[in-house]
């Protein structure tokens, strides 16, 4: 199981699915029918299919600097914070607040390029 983003080499980012594979797993944490929850996990879900697009060189338009954030956001949604005295565990009522305000900060910062992804996403061949 991932930790955090320090697990994940910058070849294994590129070439496997092993951070989706881990955020989708985390993902697996959320509660269902909770609207803050239901929130994060589509926010991350975008956040996480925009990296893997741009990794895998589909799509070709995301800044250095929104991936860079957009990266480290996400690391805070997969460490676990339970002892850090700051943070809200993720295992107790609420404790993806925090996850989704840092979430929140960054699709706010990025919106322009997020929304250009989302647009560019539609207009792509489904499987």
């Amino acid at each position: 199981m991932i930790l955090g983003l320090d697990q994940i080499t910058f070849a294994e980012l590129c070439s496997s699915p092993k951070l989706v594979d881990a955020l989708r797993g985390k993902l697996g944490d959320l509660r269902q029918a909770r609207f803050p929850d239901e929130e994060l996990a589509h926010k991350v879900n975008v956040l996480t299919e925009l990296l893997r697009e741009t990794l895998l060189d589909r799509y070709q338009a995301l800044s250095l600097r929104a991936f860079a954030h957009i990266a480290v956001a996400l690391d805070y949604f997969l460490t676990l914070r339970e002892d850090a005295p700051d943070a809200v565990k993720d295992s107790l009522p609420g404790g993806y607040v925090d996850d989704l305000r840092r979430i929140n900060d960054v699709c706010r910062q990025f919106e322009p390029e997020i929304r250009a992804f989302q647009q560019w996403r539609e207009r792509q061949p489904r499987d």
